[in-house]
């Protein structure tokens, strides 16, 4: 006796019958229906709606792990990016939905209906984890004598501070002289990112204190000298690929760590590329004058310190 033939799923019938589960409320069918039929064809449909279904299921984080992956869809209309927005609030990823909102074309009227929403979160929450808090506090109260990477990790637990704390803390580290300069580039970095509008102090690589308003500021892989130092090392590759790419790999570190000042502290890129060549092939043929080439080994050397710092 032949026994019952299985055929193949097709992703509209579980679709459908996915939708006709969620209609009568059954979650956790929904949910394994639409898992199938996203698994079959991982469309924008099939992942929303079985977000949706994750989330009334209070299974909310799961929710934002599958949404990420189709994070340009949600942000496209602004339904689903309310929707989006509630998933990251609840997983308290606020700097990261700031980020969002800044780096993304919203009406003002949704903007600042989001803004509003995060920032009703950071209070509620601020008042359930004061402790947390506290204890932010206090590390920063010791972060001179950490290393340069436990420095850096705790610019991890100072994202998870409300806003407006974020933003206090942050003006003061990045004054400080007691704390790298690459943590302090990063955390100028961040308020890039989330489009601060309001001017902070900054001192550099110089050690001279500079005003900066960050949402006027290039990233750091914008900056143009680096942009023209990683066009030339790429160009490079074609005399020597190793070189190249241990050129592109030293600029990268080079303007991360004397970000926002990397243009004005190199001078002329191209120079500083010679320069760099130089340096590695030991050649003495260079096109600067005894002073520029003391100046320039001085300035690089500075900045390798400062990067093995992290080693």
């Amino acid at each position: 006796m032949v026994g019952p033939v299985d055929f193949p799923e097709k992703y509209e019938n579980l679709m459908r019958v996915a939708q006709q589960a969620l209609a009568q409320q059954n979650l956790e069918k929904a949910k394994e229906l639409f898992t199938r039929a996203y698994e079959l064809e991982p469309t924008f449909e099939a992942n929303s709606l079985l977000v949706y279904c994750l989330y009334e299921l209070d299974e909310k984080q799961e929710a934002l792990s599958q949404a990420v992956i189709h994070e340009a869809e949600y942000l496209k209309q602004e339904e689903f990016a309310t929707f989006y927005f509630d998933l990251l609030i609840g997983a308290k990823d606020w700097l990261y939905a700031r980020k969002l909102i800044a780096a993304t074309n919203f009406s003002d009227q949704f903007e600042h209906a989001m803004i509003e929403k995060i920032q009703q979160a950071e209070n509620f929450s601020g008042q359930l984890a004061r402790q947390k808090i506290r204890q932010t506090h206090q590390k920063l109260v010791s972060i001179a004598e950490m290393s340069p990477t436990e420095q850096l990790t705790l610019i991890g637990e100072l994202e998870q501070l409300p806003y407006h704390e974020f933003i206090q803390v942050t003006k003061k580290v990045l004054i400080r002289t007691d704390i790298h300069l690459f943590v302090r580039a990063k955390l100028l970095e961040l308020l890039v990112q989330v489009g601060e509008s309001k001017p902070v102090a900054f001192l550099t690589i110089d050690e001279q204190l500079i005003e900066v308003v960050p949402q006027n500021l290039p990233k750091p892989a914008q900056q143009k000298s680096y942009c023209c130092l990683r066009n030339l090392a790429q160009a490079y590759e074609n005399q020597d690929a190793l070189l190249s790419a241990g050129l592109k790999e030293e600029f990268m570190m080079q303007a991360a760590i004397t970000y926002p000042v990397f243009d004005t502290y190199i001078g002329e890129a191209a120079k500083w590329f010679e320069g760099t060549i130089n340096v590695y092939q030991e050649t003495t043929e260079t096109c600067f004058t005894e002073a520029e080439k003391a100046k320039f080994l001085a300035k690089r050397e500075k900045i390798l310190y400062l990067m093995q710092q992290f080693l």
